[in-house]
């Protein structure tokens, strides 16, 4: 395939789980292999990102490009990753400030307001459900400072084309036609843009389920876009009640919607769709 760039491996861990980015189309650092006309013409990692995000730019500019970066799951590499080299704090301190980065760097500014809000959201509830607040403001005062300067240098800025491409929209939008009231499964990195083609499509989303950004019934509930996020035994509540037409998988890894896909399926009734229907993946 003369437009294939880069072929992102099938990463396993030393548990025999399975790992790969938060979107089809950013490969993993530690298992990926590259045409050299594709990652010289684009460019590697950003030297100024040090650790998390760091795939993403690349990523983005072999796909505005028009090559293309797929992940293919016979080809194998083994992530002898440990905790101690993923010390929590620090790497949420790096994952703030490189993905507020990031999205300013490589999108428009409408597209990157709406994903700072998405993606920083999510991660100061990571934050307050480890009690790792520091890192988090740390971060994030660090990518705001950082990203002063891409808001006037808009060189690596992908088309509106590929931002809807990588954003996965035209498979949102074939996965809810003709869904009216749904439950959204997993609040994952892409949630943000599967709530705002509901609001377009004129769908309304009943609740986001996730046990682990849910909080206790005692606790003010936490809202995303303003639906609520609750625990797996509500969503299955509001199922059984009939309230709602199908679940929708929020995540875009392909490793974790179908992971979620097939837990899901067994639970419920209803229609369980996802945005890798039909796909190679």
């Amino acid at each position: 395939d003369a437009k294939l760039g880069c072929v992102s491996f099938d990463v396993v861990l030393p548990n025999g789980s399975h790992e790969c980015s938060a979107y089809p189309g950013v490969f993993i650092g530690c298992g990926a292999m590259f045409r050299r006309s594709a990652i010289e013409a684009c460019g590697g990692l950003p030297e100024d990102f040090f650790m998390a995000a760091e795939e993403y730019v690349p990523s983005l500019r072999m796909l505005d490009a028009g090559w293309k970066v797929e992940r293919k799951t016979d080809c194998v590499v083994s992530h002898r990753k440990t905790p101690a080299s993923r010390l929590g704090a620090r790497t949420l301190r790096y994952d703030v400030r490189n993905n507020l980065m990031l999205v300013w760097r490589c999108f428009s500014m409408k597209r990157a307001a709406q994903l700072s809000f998405d993606w920083t959201r999510r991660y100061y509830w990571i934050a307050q459900n480890n009690n790792q607040h520091v890192a988090f403001w740390r971060g994030f005062f660090e990518g705001v400072m950082r990203s002063l300067a891409e808001v006037f240098d808009r060189k690596s800025v992908v088309s509106e084309e590929v931002a809807r491409a990588f954003l996965m929209e035209p498979q949102i939008r074939r996965a809810m036609e003709g869904q009216s009231r749904v439950i959204v499964l997993g609040l994952g990195k892409n949630v943000g843009q599967v709530m705002r083609v509901c609001e377009e499509m004129k769908i309304e989303v009943a609740a986001i389920v996730d046990d682990v950004f849910a909080r206790p019934r005692w606790e003010t509930s936490r809202k995303y876009r303003g639906v609520k996020v609750v625990d797996a035994k509500e969503g299955i509540r509001l199922v059984e009640q009939g309230r709602v037409t199908a679940a929708m998988v929020g995540h875009a890894s392909p490793v974790l919607a179908q992971k979620t896909k097939q837990h899901w399926q067994r639970l419920l009734a209803i229609p369980v769709l996802d945005l890798f229907e039909g796909s190679a993946e």
